[in-house]
Protein backbone atom coordinates (compact mmCIF):
# COMPACT_ATOMS: atom_id res chain seq x y z
CA UNK A 1 0.00 0.00 0.00
CA UNK A 2 2.97 2.20 0.55
CA UNK A 3 4.43 1.81 -2.42
CA UNK A 4 0.92 2.30 -4.90
CA UNK A 5 0.11 5.33 -2.48
CA UNK A 6 3.95 7.15 -3.42
CA UNK A 7 2.54 10.39 -4.32
CA UNK A 8 5.39 11.46 -6.32
CA UNK A 9 5.21 8.41 -9.04
CA UNK A 10 1.82 7.43 -9.11
CA UNK A 11 0.86 9.98 -11.51
CA UNK A 12 3.72 9.54 -14.64
CA UNK A 13 6.86 8.81 -13.33
CA UNK A 14 9.63 8.13 -13.00
CA UNK A 15 8.17 4.51 -12.52
CA UNK A 16 9.63 2.97 -9.80
CA UNK A 17 9.90 -0.65 -9.78
CA UNK A 18 8.57 -2.50 -6.32
CA UNK A 19 12.23 -4.33 -6.02
CA UNK A 20 14.10 -0.77 -6.10
CA UNK A 21 11.65 0.53 -3.37
CA UNK A 22 11.15 -1.34 -0.40
CA UNK A 23 14.89 -2.62 0.26
CA UNK A 24 15.31 1.30 1.13
CA UNK A 25 12.40 1.58 3.23
CA UNK A 26 14.59 0.04 6.31
CA UNK A 27 17.52 1.80 5.43
CA UNK A 28 16.25 5.47 4.63
CA UNK A 29 17.59 8.48 6.47
CA UNK A 30 18.49 11.95 6.58
CA UNK A 31 21.25 12.98 4.94
CA UNK A 32 22.74 16.05 4.31
CA UNK A 33 24.94 16.01 1.18
CA UNK A 34 21.91 13.77 -0.27
CA UNK A 35 19.24 16.38 0.99
CA UNK A 36 21.57 19.21 -1.04
CA UNK A 37 21.34 17.35 -4.24
CA UNK A 38 17.39 16.88 -3.63
CA UNK A 39 17.05 20.43 -3.04
CA UNK A 40 19.02 21.67 -6.09
CA UNK A 41 16.88 18.78 -8.09
CA UNK A 42 13.68 20.78 -6.64
CA UNK A 43 14.97 24.03 -7.85
CA UNK A 44 15.85 22.93 -11.66
CA UNK A 45 12.90 21.44 -11.63
CA UNK A 46 10.88 24.58 -10.28
CA UNK A 47 13.04 26.27 -13.11
CA UNK A 48 12.20 24.36 -16.11
CA UNK A 49 8.26 24.62 -15.29
CA UNK A 50 8.06 28.30 -13.95
CA UNK A 51 10.63 30.09 -16.32
CA UNK A 52 10.69 27.95 -19.44
CA UNK A 53 7.44 25.60 -19.70
CA UNK A 54 5.43 27.99 -18.22
CA UNK A 55 6.88 31.12 -21.03
CA UNK A 56 6.62 28.96 -23.88
CA UNK A 57 3.02 27.44 -23.21
CA UNK A 58 0.72 30.84 -24.29
CA UNK A 59 2.67 30.86 -27.63
CA UNK A 60 2.58 27.56 -28.68
CA UNK A 61 -1.25 27.47 -27.63
CA UNK A 62 -1.96 30.39 -29.50
CA UNK A 63 -0.29 29.01 -32.85
CA UNK A 64 -2.13 25.87 -32.26
CA UNK A 65 -5.41 27.69 -32.09
CA UNK A 66 -4.82 29.29 -35.33
CA UNK A 67 -2.55 27.29 -37.69
CA UNK A 68 -4.00 28.84 -40.94
CA UNK A 69 -4.01 32.21 -39.29
CA UNK A 70 -0.01 32.51 -38.72
CA UNK A 71 3.14 32.82 -40.98
CA UNK A 72 5.55 29.87 -41.75
CA UNK A 73 7.79 31.58 -39.18
CA UNK A 74 5.64 31.24 -35.94
CA UNK A 75 5.15 27.24 -36.95
CA UNK A 76 8.41 26.83 -37.45
CA UNK A 77 9.38 28.98 -33.32
CA UNK A 78 6.46 27.60 -32.53
CA UNK A 79 7.58 23.51 -32.99
CA UNK A 80 10.79 24.15 -31.59
CA UNK A 81 9.52 25.81 -28.26
CA UNK A 82 6.74 23.06 -27.70
CA UNK A 83 10.05 20.64 -27.76
CA UNK A 84 11.27 22.95 -25.26
CA UNK A 85 7.96 23.15 -23.12
CA UNK A 86 7.41 19.64 -23.32
CA UNK A 87 11.02 18.69 -21.75
CA UNK A 88 11.07 21.34 -19.31
CA UNK A 89 7.78 20.85 -18.29
CA UNK A 90 8.06 16.60 -17.75
CA UNK A 91 11.35 16.51 -16.65
CA UNK A 92 10.93 19.63 -14.08
CA UNK A 93 8.04 17.19 -12.59
CA UNK A 94 10.47 14.53 -12.89
CA UNK A 95 13.37 17.02 -11.25
CA UNK A 96 10.95 17.89 -7.93
CA UNK A 97 9.40 14.36 -7.72
CA UNK A 98 12.83 12.97 -7.44
CA UNK A 99 13.97 15.77 -4.92
CA UNK A 100 11.46 15.57 -2.51
CA UNK A 101 12.16 11.95 -2.53
CA UNK A 102 16.00 12.34 -2.24
CA UNK A 103 15.55 14.55 0.86
CA UNK A 104 13.30 11.83 2.32
CA UNK A 105 16.39 9.21 1.72
CA UNK A 106 14.97 7.53 -1.06
CA UNK A 107 16.78 7.21 -4.06
CA UNK A 108 14.98 7.53 -7.69
CA UNK A 109 16.05 6.20 -10.87
CA UNK A 110 16.92 9.52 -13.25
CA UNK A 111 13.70 9.90 -15.61
CA UNK A 112 15.90 12.18 -18.61
CA UNK A 113 19.31 12.04 -19.32
CA UNK A 114 20.13 15.14 -21.67
CA UNK A 115 17.74 13.63 -24.96
CA UNK A 116 18.32 16.69 -26.67
CA UNK A 117 21.90 15.67 -27.29
CA UNK A 118 21.01 12.14 -28.27
CA UNK A 119 22.69 10.76 -31.69
CA UNK A 120 20.12 8.50 -33.03
CA UNK A 121 16.42 7.33 -31.59
CA UNK A 122 17.75 4.57 -30.05
CA UNK A 123 19.87 6.87 -27.96
CA UNK A 124 16.89 9.21 -27.87
CA UNK A 125 14.93 6.32 -25.86
CA UNK A 126 17.42 5.61 -23.88
CA UNK A 127 17.46 9.06 -22.21
CA UNK A 128 14.07 10.11 -22.66
CA UNK A 129 11.37 8.89 -19.75
CA UNK A 130 13.54 6.09 -19.05
CA UNK A 131 11.38 4.67 -16.43
CA UNK A 132 8.28 4.17 -18.96
CA UNK A 133 11.44 3.24 -21.78
CA UNK A 134 13.08 0.41 -19.52
CA UNK A 135 9.29 -0.58 -18.38
CA UNK A 136 8.42 -1.48 -21.89
CA UNK A 137 11.14 -3.17 -23.17
CA UNK A 138 11.09 -5.21 -20.37
CA UNK A 139 7.21 -5.88 -20.37
CA UNK A 140 6.46 -5.73 -24.05
CA UNK A 141 9.44 -5.70 -26.29
CA UNK A 142 11.55 -8.68 -24.54
CA UNK A 143 8.82 -11.07 -23.98
CA UNK A 144 7.45 -10.70 -27.75
CA UNK A 145 11.08 -12.03 -28.66
CA UNK A 146 13.10 -8.90 -28.29
CA UNK A 147 16.17 -9.02 -30.08
CA UNK A 148 16.57 -13.09 -30.46
CA UNK A 149 14.82 -13.83 -33.47
CA UNK A 150 14.58 -13.05 -37.22
CA UNK A 151 15.44 -9.68 -38.06
CA UNK A 152 11.65 -9.44 -39.34
CA UNK A 153 10.51 -10.47 -36.25
CA UNK A 154 12.54 -7.88 -34.47
CA UNK A 155 10.90 -5.00 -36.48
CA UNK A 156 7.72 -6.35 -35.70
CA UNK A 157 8.48 -6.66 -31.97
CA UNK A 158 9.83 -2.64 -32.18
CA UNK A 159 6.98 -1.62 -34.03
CA UNK A 160 4.50 -3.52 -31.66
CA UNK A 161 6.52 -1.83 -28.45
CA UNK A 162 6.23 1.82 -29.33
CA UNK A 163 2.54 1.25 -31.22
CA UNK A 164 1.61 0.72 -27.71
CA UNK A 165 3.96 3.08 -26.45
CA UNK A 166 1.67 5.79 -28.40
CA UNK A 167 -1.66 4.08 -27.03
CA UNK A 168 0.00 4.99 -23.49
CA UNK A 169 0.01 8.81 -24.71
CA UNK A 170 -3.53 8.93 -26.17
CA UNK A 171 -6.13 7.12 -28.06
CA UNK A 172 -6.36 9.23 -31.55
CA UNK A 173 -4.51 9.01 -34.36
CA UNK A 174 -2.23 10.93 -34.49
CA UNK A 175 -0.91 9.22 -30.89
CA UNK A 176 -0.80 5.74 -33.39
CA UNK A 177 1.32 8.03 -36.07
CA UNK A 178 3.90 9.11 -33.42
CA UNK A 179 4.47 5.80 -31.71
CA UNK A 180 4.55 4.27 -35.51
CA UNK A 181 7.20 7.15 -36.59
CA UNK A 182 9.23 6.52 -33.25
CA UNK A 183 9.52 2.85 -33.64
CA UNK A 184 10.39 3.43 -37.35
CA UNK A 185 13.42 5.68 -36.49
CA UNK A 186 14.55 3.30 -33.76
CA UNK A 187 14.57 0.38 -36.36
CA UNK A 188 16.11 2.82 -38.81
CA UNK A 189 18.73 4.66 -36.62
CA UNK A 190 21.54 1.74 -36.64
CA UNK A 191 21.35 1.19 -39.93
CA UNK A 192 20.95 4.90 -41.30
CA UNK A 193 24.42 6.70 -40.38
CA UNK A 194 22.74 10.04 -41.25
CA UNK A 195 19.78 8.92 -38.44
CA UNK A 196 22.29 8.92 -35.76
CA UNK A 197 23.20 12.65 -36.07
CA UNK A 198 22.40 14.70 -32.94
CA UNK A 199 21.60 17.47 -34.96
CA UNK A 200 18.80 15.41 -37.26
CA UNK A 201 17.64 13.72 -34.31
CA UNK A 202 16.57 16.58 -32.57
CA UNK A 203 14.86 17.73 -35.62
CA UNK A 204 12.88 14.53 -35.96
CA UNK A 205 11.70 14.74 -32.71
CA UNK A 206 10.82 18.18 -32.79
CA UNK A 207 8.95 17.27 -36.15
CA UNK A 208 7.29 13.82 -34.29
CA UNK A 209 5.95 16.27 -31.14
CA UNK A 210 3.97 17.94 -33.78
CA UNK A 211 1.19 15.19 -34.32
CA UNK A 212 1.54 14.59 -30.11
CA UNK A 213 0.14 18.29 -29.61
CA UNK A 214 -2.10 18.26 -32.27
CA UNK A 215 -5.72 17.98 -31.94
CA UNK A 216 -5.79 15.06 -34.51
CA UNK A 217 -3.64 14.27 -37.10
CA UNK A 218 -4.93 16.08 -40.41
CA UNK A 219 -4.24 19.17 -38.12
CA UNK A 220 -0.61 17.61 -37.77
CA UNK A 221 0.09 17.42 -41.40
CA UNK A 222 -1.79 20.30 -42.02
CA UNK A 223 0.47 22.12 -39.84
CA UNK A 224 3.98 20.35 -41.09
CA UNK A 225 3.07 21.23 -44.85
CA UNK A 226 2.16 24.77 -43.29
CA UNK A 227 5.80 25.20 -42.53
CA UNK A 228 7.14 24.70 -45.90
CA UNK A 229 4.36 26.97 -47.62
CA UNK A 230 5.57 30.57 -48.13
CA UNK A 231 8.48 30.83 -45.81
CA UNK A 232 10.14 33.88 -45.72
CA UNK A 233 11.73 35.83 -43.05
CA UNK A 234 12.23 39.45 -42.50
CA UNK A 235 12.27 41.97 -39.34
CA UNK A 236 8.34 42.52 -40.24
CA UNK A 237 7.63 38.82 -39.99
CA UNK A 238 10.00 38.48 -37.06
CA UNK A 239 8.02 40.77 -34.74
CA UNK A 240 4.87 39.33 -35.99
CA UNK A 241 5.84 36.12 -34.81
CA UNK A 242 7.06 36.98 -31.28
CA UNK A 243 3.77 39.23 -31.11
CA UNK A 244 1.59 36.69 -32.16
CA UNK A 245 0.34 36.08 -28.67
CA UNK A 246 -1.92 38.76 -28.80
CA UNK A 247 0.98 41.11 -27.71
CA UNK A 248 0.77 38.75 -24.34
CA UNK A 249 4.56 37.78 -25.56
CA UNK A 250 7.13 40.37 -25.91
CA UNK A 251 10.67 40.30 -27.42
CA UNK A 252 11.88 40.59 -23.88
CA UNK A 253 10.03 37.43 -22.88
CA UNK A 254 11.06 35.78 -25.60
CA UNK A 255 15.08 36.66 -24.89
CA UNK A 256 14.60 35.32 -21.32
CA UNK A 257 13.01 32.23 -22.27
CA UNK A 258 15.95 31.35 -25.43
CA UNK A 259 18.66 32.31 -22.70
CA UNK A 260 16.74 30.54 -19.90
CA UNK A 261 16.94 27.34 -22.69
CA UNK A 262 20.25 27.65 -23.49
CA UNK A 263 21.37 27.70 -19.55
CA UNK A 264 19.62 24.37 -19.44
CA UNK A 265 21.27 22.83 -21.96
CA UNK A 266 24.64 24.19 -20.68
CA UNK A 267 23.74 22.00 -17.46
CA UNK A 268 22.62 19.24 -19.10
CA UNK A 269 26.27 19.02 -20.88
CA UNK A 270 28.07 20.04 -18.08
CA UNK A 271 26.30 18.06 -15.50
CA UNK A 272 28.81 15.43 -14.83
CA UNK A 273 31.01 18.78 -13.17
CA UNK A 274 30.44 19.00 -9.71
CA UNK A 275 32.34 22.30 -10.21
CA UNK A 276 29.44 24.05 -11.68
CA UNK A 277 26.79 23.06 -9.16
CA UNK A 278 26.85 26.41 -7.00
CA UNK A 279 26.74 28.01 -9.92
CA UNK A 280 23.73 26.89 -11.53
CA UNK A 281 21.87 26.63 -8.69
CA UNK A 282 22.76 30.49 -7.85
CA UNK A 283 21.63 31.11 -11.44
CA UNK A 284 18.55 29.34 -11.60
CA UNK A 285 16.99 30.50 -8.48
CA UNK A 286 17.58 33.46 -9.26
CA UNK A 287 16.24 33.64 -12.83
CA UNK A 288 13.29 32.07 -11.41
CA UNK A 289 12.53 34.20 -8.55
CA UNK A 290 12.81 36.95 -10.90
CA UNK A 291 11.05 35.91 -13.90
CA UNK A 292 9.47 32.56 -13.07
CA UNK A 293 5.47 32.60 -14.40
CA UNK A 294 2.73 31.38 -12.60
CA UNK A 295 0.27 29.46 -15.32
CA UNK A 296 -3.25 28.35 -14.81
CA UNK A 297 -2.45 24.97 -16.41
CA UNK A 298 -1.12 22.27 -14.85
CA UNK A 299 1.88 20.01 -15.85
CA UNK A 300 1.10 18.48 -18.97
CA UNK A 301 1.18 14.97 -18.04
CA UNK A 302 -0.28 15.12 -14.67
CA UNK A 303 -1.52 17.88 -12.10
CA UNK A 304 1.55 17.37 -10.10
Amino acid sequence: MLYVSLFTQILSGPIMRVNDFIPQLTSAKFNAEQARSGAFMIIMGLFKKLLIANMAMPFVDKVHENISGVPALALWMSAFLYAVELYADFSGYSDISNGIMKIMGINVPANFNSPYFASGFRDFWNRWHISLSSWLRDYVYIPLGGSRCSEFRRFVNVMITFLISGLWHGTGLNFLFWGFSHGLLVYLSPKIKLLRSQIITFLLVMFLWIPFRAVDLSSAFNYIIRMFVDFKISMSLIIQTVTVNGGNTSPITMTILFTSFILLMLHDYFMTRRDYGFIFTLIFTSMTILFGKMAESAFIYAGF
